[in-house]
């Protein structure tokens, strides 16, 4: 289930997606797609009203591959501003 969140390993996933976004040149519409969540839940998460779930770490792993190593990062607790 998706949880309040404002810690710093959620910012430091939050900031290297939204890196990775601007390199692909996507709309937050089209990132969310290719995330696999709806619009609105990435505006929440992006927001700090939700959290990354296994759903939303399994679609970016996925389907941005570069995010890989972040993720496990994320999932090991390792809020590092590396990417």
């Amino acid at each position: 289930m998706h949880t309040m969140v404002n810690t710093t390993n959620d910012k430091y996933l939050i900031d290297a997606i939204t890196k990775e976004q601007n390199r692909l040149n996507l709309s937050d519409r089209k990132l969310s797609i290719k995330m696999g969540v709806t619009h609105s839940l990435w505006s929440q998460i992006k927001s700090g009203k939700k959290s990354f779930g296994r759903e939303i770490l399994a679609g970016i792993c996925r389907n941005l591959p570069d995010l890989k190593t972040v993720v496990i990062s994320y999932l090991e607790g390792n809020g590092k501003n590396e990417h």
